[in-house]
């Protein structure tokens, strides 16, 4: 078979998109790579941290497609998983929501701190009577504007 054929068997099997990689030079780390070289040759090899693991080099598509489907079929081909609650799914919806939970905390704190420091900015306005009234008022209104989304923002990870 060549690597058209191979590919569309692949999709058909619905195989796991995410350990294999099949394309001209470049690899894919921690996957099994089929990869034509400039020379015409193709390569097939796992990537495992920066390396090539188990690298042979095939003269012709169809030895080195047939020879990446065996190495597929050895390794029991992992399936894309069917349902939605599937683990692997389920694991990465976990981590998307562990990273919109840190991005909502540094927006958090990114809110504390201009509050604060809005607020420090007023009051040494106000103790040193440099007050200039439009300035001021801008300080006073952002002081606010921020210390009240902190607090709405809170409420939200209570809730949690």
């Amino acid at each position: 078979m060549n690597v058209a054929q191979l590919q569309k068997l692949i999709e058909e099997q619905k195989l796991d998109y995410r350990i294999y990689h099949i394309g001209e030079e470049g690899y894919f780390d921690e996957a099994f790579n089929l990869v034509s070289c400039a020379d015409g040759t193709w390569e097939t090899f796992y990537g495992e941290h920066g390396g090539r693991t188990n690298r042979k080099v095939y003269d012709s598509e169809e030895e080195a497609a047939d020879a990446f489907y065996a190495i597929m079929k050895e390794t029991g081909m992992r399936k894309l998983p069917g349902k939605v609650g599937s683990c692997i799914l389920e694991a990465d919806r976990r981590l998307t929501s562990n990273q919109e939970s840190r991005t909502q905390k540094i927006l958090f704190g990114m809110l504390v701190f201009l509050a604060v420091l809005f607020l420090v900015i007023t009051v040494m306005q106000a103790v040193t009577e440099t007050v200039q009234e439009p300035w001021f008022c801008v300080c006073i209104a952002l002081t606010a504007v921020f210390a009240v989304s902190a607090v709405v923002m809170f409420r939200g990870f209570r809730r949690k």
